[in-house]
């Protein structure tokens, strides 16, 4: 029996199809089944036809896929793919707004303006630059982090369809757990891997993949706690905060926005790499619904 959001696998039983493609009880054909998924709202019924008796492993691979239909992810693919080409220019712009102010920074700190007026135009110009390139990059991090989720549910339960690798996270929780505290810092990561497996066939080259999704992860997890100090040091600085202090916090905000660019960079890798498994090994199997 498996059991998912609002609807239950009930039944496995052996049925015939007829030459008009219905089905009927017959002990004369043991290897085809039919499987009765249950929710409130309707019956809802997937046929299975093998040439010899499946083992449970398979039965409960095809269970799943009826559970979870296969869907094409392109469009979202896509979507997500200019997106993140989109945070990677602003990331960029970041470092590069970043890198003015450190600049400006330093030759303040060098007294190398020529007046006090020169000093402060430099200075409300680095502010204005710093704060219009941080509001961007917040608006473009909100988009690409929704749409992000979204592709995540998609190719997760493509995943479970696919069913190459053991899965213990459903689609829905592979989302739910970035607002878990605490175990967002590795739920997620986990569930990601477990689809990026589940998603390849077995002829594909697939522990790169997997590999790569850990080096993101442990370059996400330092882009967080960057981005935490960066935010509390900002915090903790009044107006009449020291030069040494200021260099610093500049330098910390210039780290984060290299591994930010490195994480979207990363991060558009794994949505093509995902794109490009599952649409490979749903081209491969040969065991597909009847």
């Amino acid at each position: 029996m498996i059991k998912g959001r609002r609807k239950i696998v009930t039944e496995i039983v052996s049925y015939r199809k007829n030459n008009d493609n219905t089905w009927h009880k017959s002990s004369a054909t043991p290897y085809s089944y039919k499987v009765k998924s249950m929710s409130s709202n309707d019956n809802q019924y997937q046929y299975f036809e093998y040439e010899s008796d499946p083992e449970p492993e398979r039965q409960q691979r095809d269970l799943a896929r009826g559970f979870y239909p296969y869907a094409d992810a392109s469009t979202i693919t896509t979507v997500m793919i200019f997106l993140l080409i989109g945070n990677i220019l602003v990331d960029f712009l970041g470092v590069f707004a970043s890198s003015w102010e450190a600049v400006v920074l330093q030759n303040i700190r060098a007294d190398a303006y020529e007046t006090e007026e020169v000093m402060q135009d430099a200075a409300n110009f680095s502010d204005v630059l710093v704060s219009m390139v941080g509001i961007l990059q917040l608006l473009a991090t909100l988009v690409v982090g929704i749409v992000f989720l979204c592709w995540t549910y998609r190719v997760c339960k493509n995943a479970h369809s696919l069913n190459m690798a053991p899965q213990a996270t459903t689609p829905g929780w592979a989302v739910g757990w970035y607002f878990v505290p605490i175990a967002n810092l590795w739920k997620p990561y986990t569930a990601l891997r477990e689809a990026f497996l589940a998603s390849c066939h077995p002829d594909l080259q697939r522990e790169g993949g997997a590999s790569l999704i850990t080096f993101w992860w442990w370059i996400h997890i330092l882009g967080v706690v960057l981005g935490n100090i960066s935010f509390r040091m900002a915090l903790s600085l009044g107006e009449n905060a020291a030069m040494t202090q200021l260099i610093t916090l500049n330098g910390i905000q210039i780290a984060g926005d290299v591994v930010s660019f490195l994480v979207n960079g990363l991060t558009l890798v794994i949505v093509r790499s995902f794109a490009q498994c599952q649409r490979e090994t749903y081209e491969r199997r040969t065991d597909d619904f009847v």
